[in-house]
């Protein structure tokens, strides 16, 4: 674009907003001009729609997120009942019956390394102590049989919520986000080349078209103002 900047993608969606403001009230001021605003009048309705429609998605993200967490810790805490309940029924047992019961549920790894992992590699862990403790002839670890399955349902559910959540922001951007970037570019190289056909028409400035759209170091492409227009997700 001659003259003005691209907006990228990484621009976020405050800035994108700004951007537009700034440019329809420069546009606006302008008896000549103000024809030329209407178009950023539009656009700024949109901006603000998708910048909710955004916080929406982050929303459902950050409950997922929280759900998650939520799903990992009761996991956590009923591994350390099962193991804690193994080695309590195993005081009775002599020999080495006592700990191959105990290496039947963790494997090559302690309790600690176990629940350090993430739920999911943690879920693939422990779905097979369900049927096990089903199993056991101690009344305790059935019950525990019992509720180590609610905790994989529930796990389950957040790891699914978790993934519709981010997929849904990701739709969002490539769908709403990408395509209002695209317009507004195309927005703003229209009429730049229309105040280049008027400001020759009107013997103007040679920078008289750039001044209707905002400089400095604050809208530099690559450096937004109030942050990524997507959250890190981790």
């Amino acid at each position: 674009m001659a003259g003005i900047r691209e907006l990228s993608l990484d621009t976020s969606l405050a800035t994108l907003w700004e951007e537009l403001v700034y440019t329809w009230t420069r546009l606006h001021a302008r008896t000549a001009t103000r024809d030329l605003a209407a178009a950023f009048e539009e656009l700024i309705e949109r901006a603000e729609k998708t910048e909710i429609g955004q916080r929406g998605h982050w929303r459902s993200e950050a409950l997922a997120d929280a759900a998650v967490d939520l799903a990992d810790e009761e996991l956590d805490d009923v591994s350390d009942d099962v193991v804690a309940e193994v080695r309590h029924a195993d005081r009775k047992v002599d020999g080495d019956q006592g700990e191959a019961r105990e290496a039947r549920y963790l494997g090559p790894l302690t309790l600690g390394a176990l629940v350090r992992l993430g739920l999911e590699s943690q879920l693939k862990r422990v779905r097979g102590w369900v049927s096990s403790l089903e199993s056991e002839p101690e009344e305790g670890l059935r019950k525990l049989g019992k509720r180590v399955a609610k905790v994989i349902v529930g796990g389950d559910a957040a790891l699914a919520q978790r993934g519709s959540a981010a997929g849904a922001r990701a739709t969002h951007r490539a769908r709403e986000i990408t395509s209002l970037v695209a317009d507004i570019n195309a927005v703003r190289r229209d009429t730049y080349g229309a105040l280049v056909r008027l400001g020759t028409r009107s013997r103007r400035p040679k920078d008289w078209p750039e001044r209707f759209f905002r400089r400095g170091a604050s809208s530099k492409v690559g450096a937004p103002k109030r942050g990524p227009v997507d959250p890190p997700t981790g």
